[in-house]
């Protein structure tokens, strides 16, 4: 967390995790036999939380007055992860132990972080959502955290939508239907059709650059994710949707560090004729979260674009919404009575 004399600096934590390993061979060999990518994260988190707890308890001490504080922590990760059981329950695991770590005031170190990460009860909040909330551990999607806001505002309407999370590494795409049970009130439920993460982030651009690829490759390896999501859902999973009708603009919620970065953002435009053209729709509708009236923002200049999944991941897990992950949720069928062959005149009609 600070500068240190002959240190190694880890960086890409997040991605290691997901792929499983240190993904570069820029680290010292040395280094790389001491600590692994989940000690990495573990150790990261712990400081995270120890540093945070700090700072509410000095600048908002009066929260704390006569009261015992109960401490909940939602780690946010990709849509598309979110429903891989290996590594959701991998998030699980490293964000209890850097609870653990964090509660019992050891030294951050590698015997410390392996140690907390071979504890049973980690081992178990790994497995199995319901120990992992005992412990105060969540895991939510990015795009249902993004989402809160909207989907708790006077804004709020149902239907399909898309969400692009442009971050410094990834690419994060995602469909989803936002509706609610009128039988168990408004809260919002959220029921992914399709999702797609690359390594197609702002920083990624440079990389393929500095490999001697053009920026017309970059940009296609673009389009073609945006697209792929877009064509899953439409022919596949939620065919009869109205956004995919004449007079209908699909709306795009373009979210992330990223999302202002000039290439990406007019990648995202460009989505508009694609759509006029082969979905044959009236294009898309670019669409930001707003920051919530009660986001205490005083003295800050905020870009909410950056701090909308923040704010998501700060309710407790049940006033999120319910989450149904894309393999949880069933193509929407053909309504009663509809077809897309109605109109269709075959030869023998001729």
């Amino acid at each position: 967390m600070w500068p240190i004399a002959d240190a190694t600096v880890f960086d890409t934590l997040k991605q290691d995790l997901i792929v499983g390993r240190f993904n570069s061979n820029r680290f010292r060999e040395s280094v790389v036999e001491k600590v692994n990518h989940e000690q990495t994260v573990t150790a990261y988190l712990a400081y995270v939380i120890r540093y945070v707890r700090g700072w509410l308890r000095i600048n908002q001490a009066q929260a704390f007055r006569n009261r015992t504080p109960v401490w909940r922590y939602n780690i946010g990760m990709p849509t598309d992860n979110f429903d891989k059981p290996i590594i959701a329950e991998l998030y699980r695991r490293v964000a209890a132990a850097a609870v653990l770590l964090a509660d019992l005031g050891l030294p951050i170190a590698a015997d410390s972080t392996e140690l907390v990460l071979s504890e049973p009860e980690i081992i178990q909040a790994g497995k199995f959502i319901d120990v992992a909330e005992e412990q105060g551990v969540g895991v939510i999607p990015e795009a249902a955290a993004e989402m809160t806001s909207f989907a708790k505002s006077e804004r709020r309407a149902e239907g399909l939508y898309m969400m692009i999370d442009v971050g410094a590494m990834t690419l994060d795409v995602t469909t989803f239907t936002l509706h609610s049970n009128p039988q168990q009130g408004k809260d919002p439920i959220y029921s992914f059709m399709a999702a797609n993460i690359q390594p197609l982030g702002v920083e990624s651009y440079y990389w393929f650059q500095d490999q001697g690829k053009s920026k017309d490759d970059f940009s296609q390896q673009c389009r073609h994710t945006l697209t792929w999501v877009i064509n899953t859902t439409r022919k596949s999973r939620d065919p009869y949707s109205d956004r995919w009708k004449l007079g209908e603009r699909f709306p795009i919620f373009l979210v992330g560090g990223g999302a202002n970065h000039r290439l990406h953002r007019s990648i995202v435009e460009s989505l508009d004729s694609w759509m006029k053209k082969y979905v044959r729709n009236d294009g898309i509708r670019l669409a930001q979260p707003e920051p919530p009236k009660t986001l205490d923002n005083a003295g800050l200049d905020l870009d909410y674009g950056r701090m909308g999944v923040a704010w998501g991941l700060s309710f407790d897990f049940a006033e999120i919404g319910e989450i149904h992950s894309v393999s949880e949720t069933d193509d929407l069928q053909i309504k009663v009575g509809e077809s897309p062959w109605n109109d269709y005149i075959g030869k023998d009609q001729v």
